[in-house]
C-alpha cells in the first residue's frame, strides 16, 4: 500500500532511509532462509578461487538470474516486506548451493553426498529447536524458532482466552494493532482495528494517521448494550504496544494474564466517547 511504499520506494522519496531498510531486512531474511546451505557454498566458492577458476555455465547462469533479479529488484529498491517474500527466489540460492555440494563431494560416492545433504538437514532442524526467539538478546533481531512460535501462540491464547471469560461480547470492544487474529478468533466482539507502524519504519509504534484525523464513537455507535446499570462498556486494549499510546491511563485497569502479563481495560460509561486517531483515550463528549 502507499503508506509502505513512502518510506521504501525509492520512486517515492524514500531515500537512503527506504533503501538501507530494504537491504536490512532482505539481508537478515535471505541469510536465514539460506541458513546452513551457505557453508558448501561458501567452501566451494573458496576453493574455486584457490584453484583460479573463474568460469561459470552461461545458460544456467542466465536462468538463475532471470528467476532471482526480478524480486530482488524489487525489493531492494522498492518495498522489502514481510520473511515469507524470500520464498520467490530462495529455490533459486538453494539450487546454487545444492551444485556446489555436490561439486564438492565429487569422487566420494552418493553415500558422502547423502550424509552431507542429510547433516545440513539435521542442523537446520537443531537450530529451529534450539534457537532462542532474541537469539542476540534484548528486543534486537528476532528469528523463527520453535521457541517464537510458542512464545506468539501463548500470547494471543491467553488474550482470547481472558476474553471470553471476562467479557461479554455484546458489551465489549476490542481496540487492537494486531487485528487479524481478533477478526478471525473472537468474531463476536465488536472490533476497532488501529494500524500501528512497522518495526524499522519511519515512526514505527506509532498509529498511521497521515491526515492527523481523530475519531470519535459512543459506545451506542459501535452496537454495545451495557451488561448491567454499574459496569458500562469495556474497551479492551488487546496489544501491549498500544498502551503508550493511551491518553487516559488513569481511567485503565489491567486484567492480570497467566503469564504474568496484563490486558488493559477501560470502561466508557454511556455520555462519553472513545476518541482514536494518532492516540487514544475516553473524555466527556
Amino acid at each position: 500500500s502507499e503508506r509502505f511504499y513512502v518510506t521504501t520506494s525509492l520512486f517515492m522519496g524514500a531515500g537512503s532511509f527506504g533503501l538501507a531498510r530494504n537491504l536490512r531486512k532482505l539481508g537478515m531474511y535471505t541469510a536465514f532462509g539460506w541458513s546452513v546451505a551457505l557453508v558448501p557454498l561458501g567452501l566451494y566458492a573458496q576453493q574455486r578461487v584457490g584453484q583460479r577458476r573463474f568460469g561459470v555455465r552461461r545458460e544456467r547462469t542466465l536462468f538463475l538470474l532471470a528467476w532471482a533479479s526480478p524480486p530482488l529488484f524489487f525489493y531492494v529498491i522498492i518495498h522489502m516486506g514481510q520473511q515469507g517474500l524470500v520464498f520467490v527466489f530462495l529455490p533459486a540460492l538453494l539450487l546454487v548451493s545444492a551444485l556446489a555440494t555436490v561439486r564438492l563431494l565429487e569422487g566420494r560416492g552418493r553415500m558422502a553426498l547423502a550424509v552431507g545433504m542429510a547433516a545440513m538437514a539435521l542442523v537446520n532442524v537443531v537450530l529451529f529447536i534450539a534457537l532462542p526467539e532474541y537469539p542476540l538478546g534484548g528486543e534486537g533481531v528476532k528469528v523463527l524458532s520453535w521457541e517464537t512460535l510458542r512464545h506468539n501462540d501463548a500470547y494471543y491464547q491467553e488474550r482470547f482466552d481472558a476474553i471470553r471469560e471476562h467479557f461479554p461480547a455484546e458489551s465489549t470492544a476490542i481496540l487492537a494493532a494486531n487485528w487479524r487474529h481478533v477478526q478471525w478468533y473472537l468474531p463476536d466482539y465488536v472490533l476497532i482495528p488501529v494500524n500501528v507502524i512497522s518495526k524499522w519504519e519511519r515512526g514505527a509504534g506509532q498509529i498511521h494517521n497521515p491526515q492527523g484525523k481523530t475519531k470519535q464513537v459512543y459506545a451506542q455507535d459501535l452496537g454495545l448494550i451495557p451488561a448491567d446499570a454499574n459496569n458500562g462498556f469495556q474497551i479492551i486494549i488487546f496489544d501491549n504496544s498500544l498502551e503508550i499510546l493511551n491518553e487516559t491511563p488513569q481511567l485503565t485497569h489491567a486484567i492480570k494474564l497467566d503469564s504474568d502479563g496484563y490486558i488493559g481495560v477501560l470502561t466508557l460509561s454511556g455520555d462519553q466517547v472513545l476518541y482514536y486517531g494518532g492516540t487514544f483515550g475516553i473524555r466527556e463528549p
